[in-house]
C-alpha cells in the first residue's frame, strides 16, 4: 500500500534547490516574468532549513529530508510526464489549473503548478498508477453517452470552436498532453481532450489520420463518448496505446 507526502514549494525554492543540487531543468518551471523576487535579506534555501526540508550536516552543507529527498529521485527519475490542463468553460476566463503527472521513475508525482507556490503529491508506491491518476483528475461525469455518430473535426489549438458550447457551459474542459523522456515538456508524443458538460454529455477529442495544420496544432475528432470510453482512452494515453477514432 502505497503513502501519499505532499510538499509545498515556491519557484524561487524550486530554482534555489535546483541550482544547488546542479540540476537546473530538474522541476521544469519556468520563472515567470512578473514573479515576486524574495523577500529582501532572505534566502529561499533557509525557508526550507527552517521548514526542515533541508538539514545541514556538521560541516554546514545542505541535504534534502527523506521527504524532499524522495520527491526529487521521483521527478529526476520520471520517463513520462502528463499535463493535464483543466478550465471551467472552453471561451473565456474562468478557473483554470495545471497538472503535471510525471510516472515511471521512483513514484508517482502530481505537481500542480501554481504561483507562488507548487503543490506535490507523491506517491512512493504508485509509479504504475498513471492510468488511474489521469481519470481521478478528469473525473468524467457518469452516463452512457448520446446515440448517433455526429462528428466534428478542427485543429487542436482550437477547442473553443469545435463543439458548440452547450446550453449551461462545459462543467468540466481536460487537455492533456504527453511526452516521454526525460528532456523536458516541450514535445508531445500523445494527446487528448474530455469536453464535460455533466452527464450523457461528454466528448471526446482526439488526433485523426489527418494533415497537420499551419496553425492551431495537429487535426483532430470529437466525437460523443461514454464515461467508459473516456476512462479506456485515459488508460490508453497512459499507456501511450491510443486508438485512432
Amino acid at each position: 500500500m502505497s503513502t501519499t507526502t505532499t510538499l509545498h514549494l515556491t519557484t524561487h525554492e524550486l530554482h534555489a534547490l535546483a541550482d544547488t543540487l546542479d540540476a537546473p531543468g530538474l522541476w521544469g518551471v519556468p520563472v515567470p516574468p512578473d514573479a515576486p523576487e524574495p523577500t529582501p535579506g532572505t534566502d529561499p534555501l533557509a525557508g526550507l532549513v527552517t521548514r526542515g526540508l533541508l538539514e545541514p550536516d556538521d560541516g554546514g552543507a545542505l541535504w534534502p529530508s527523506v521527504d524532499l529527498g524522495a520527491l526529487v529521485e521521483a521527478v529526476a527519475t520520471h520517463r513520462v510526464c502528463v499535463l493535464v490542463e483543466q478550465t471551467a468553460t472552453t471561451a473565456g476566463p474562468g478557473p483554470r489549473t495545471v497538472h503535471a503527472v510525471l510516472a515511471g521513475g521512483t513514484g508517482l508525482v502530481r505537481h500542480r503548478l501554481g504561483e507562488p507556490v507548487h503543490t506535490f503529491a507523491l506517491d512512493a508506491g504508485s509509479a504504475d498508477r498513471l492510468a488511474d491518476t489521469l481519470v481521478a483528475l478528469v473525473e468524467p461525469a457518469p452516463g452512457d453517452g448520446r446515440p448517433g455518430t455526429r462528428r466534428f473535426r478542427g485543429r487542436f489549438g482550437a477547442l473553443a470552436d469545435l463543439v458548440p458550447e452547450p446550453t449551461g457551459g462545459w462543467r468540466r474542459c481536460s487537455v492533456l498532453l504527453r511526452a516521454d523522456g526525460t528532456d523536458g515538456r516541450s514535445r508531445v508524443d500523445g494527446l487528448l481532450a474530455v469536453l464535460d458538460a455533466g452527464p450523457d454529455r461528454l466528448w471526446l477529442v482526439r488526433e485523426y489520420d489527418g494533415p497537420e495544420l499551419d496553425e492551431g496544432g495537429p487535426a483532430v475528432v470529437a466525437e460523443p463518448a461514454t464515461a467508459a470510453e473516456v476512462t479506456a482512452a485515459l488508460h490508453a494515453l497512459a499507456m501511450h496505446a491510443e486508438p485512432g477514432p
